[in-house]
């Protein structure tokens, strides 16, 4: 399964001439699609276009101004939410722990061709609903769909989501007809990202893409989520799809430990005990956060400012984590969860955390202590230990 290089080449001969005539508004909308696209081109072909540097004096200036923007409103959630992260992550975490969680290695057995998945995923998405079904069967026709090997970068698939609302492209790391249910998950998970690129494809959108970040990776892992509870439910390769069930409990709870983690009271670096010495903390540029602390024999002397990991388990994480709940709600009432989530899937960028949370009928704190998905979890690990015993 590969990409066709034709719309590779294409696509970037439209980007590339909405930037012929340069302007800090071209630039800032077009110039990261461009760089997209030669990143795709170079792990999809091995090949890469030598585009020229494109100079406007006041990109930088309105770059940072932006920046700054998208900076404050994160730093303001973190503000705002930062202690419902950490009790969400130690509730989970205790969840799992009653229950006995534990993982052997995800070793998939059985291997689909690239047709047999695609025919899975298309029957999954299906049965979502026409919508979602058109949206990805088009990727597929229109070959913007690819397994290509991603050794050496630190994710395992992408989807290319372009400002100049060109079709996503979606690349999972993976070998030509020798697929796994690890290939499927991850192509449902970058297909998430997909559907949601088409939702929201409307001019309120653009103007806040980065709003709401903790929400950026629900409607992905609600997708790998729910491919493995169809393949459940439908007895397709129900042996990997119950490991691969126990592993999506293994990725949320490795990503809400980290989260948990950066509440420490106490951390070594170098041999050293180092001891929280204040609850202050500020979000790097990176959208992690910096903790002081003082070295455990030193109690009156100076405090060294340690970075904790905060983005990518919050987004991951959280993700994760909601994907649960919302794969609950659906099963209460299926007709009016699909109607909020396709509102979620349009809007997500335009609400604040008290619209998205209304528009589920989530409430805080039930959500929070992990009550709505306890029962589901404990299904889950029991069906694991179960199949391992099967196993001896």
């Amino acid at each position: 399964m590969k990409i066709n290089e034709d719309n590779i080449l294409n696509d970037m001969g439209e980007v590339y001439s909405l930037t012929s005539n340069p302007s800090y508004s071209k630039d800032k909308k077009y110039n990261d699609d461009l760089t997209i696209i030669n990143h795709l081109y170079s792990i999809t072909h091995g090949k890469f276009f030598d585009l020229p540097d494109h100079f406007n004096p006041y990109y930088d200036r309105f770059f940072w101004r932006d920046y700054d923007k998208d900076y404050m409103e994160y730093a303001d959630l973190i503000e705002k939410y930062k202690k419902y992260y950490l009790q969400l992550s130690e509730n989970y975490l205790k969840i799992l722990s009653d229950n006995n969680f534990f993982y052997s290695h995800f070793n998939c057995k059985k291997t689909y061709t690239d047709q047999r998945m695609k025919e899975i995923l298309l029957d999954f998405f299906n049965e979502e609903d026409a919508n979602k079904y058109k949206i990805v069967k088009s990727m597929f026709d229109d070959e913007r769909v690819s397994t290509s090997s991603l050794e050496n970068l630190d994710y395992v698939g992408f989807c290319s989501i372009l400002n100049s609302n060109i079709k996503p492209y979606v690349v999972v790391d993976g070998l030509q007809d020798k697929n796994t249910l690890v290939q499927l998950m991850d192509f449902a998970h970058e297909f998430g990202h997909s559907i949601e690129a088409h939702y929201i494809l409307n001019r309120y959108n653009e103007f806040y893409k980065h709003k709401n970040l903790a929400f950026s990776e629900v409607s992905s892992m609600f997708y790998e989520l729910e491919l493995l509870r169809y393949m459940q439910k439908n007895k397709i390769n129900t042996k990997d799809t119950i490991n691969g069930i126990n592993n999506y409990h293994l990725f949320t709870h490795g990503f809400l430990e980290e989260l948990k983690y950066s509440d420490t009271k106490e951390l070594m670096e170098e041999d050293e005990k180092f001891i929280a010495s204040s609850e202050d903390f500020y979000v790097t540029e990176k959208r992690n956060i910096v903790r002081p602390f003082k070295k455990e024999k030193e109690e009156n002397g100076p405090e060294y400012w340690f970075e904790l990991e905060f983005y990518r388990p919050l987004i991951y994480g959280f993700g994760s984590y909601m994907a649960l709940h919302l794969s609950e709600l659906r099963k209460q009432d299926s007709k009016e969860f699909n109607k909020a989530w396709n509102y979620f899937l349009s809007t997500r960028t335009l609400m604040n955390y008290e619209d998205i949370f209304n528009l589920f009928e989530l409430d805080v704190n039930k959500f929070v202590s992990g009550k709505l998905i306890e029962s589901t979890i404990k299904q889950d690990l029991e069906n694991y230990r179960k199949q391992l015993k099967r196993q001896l």
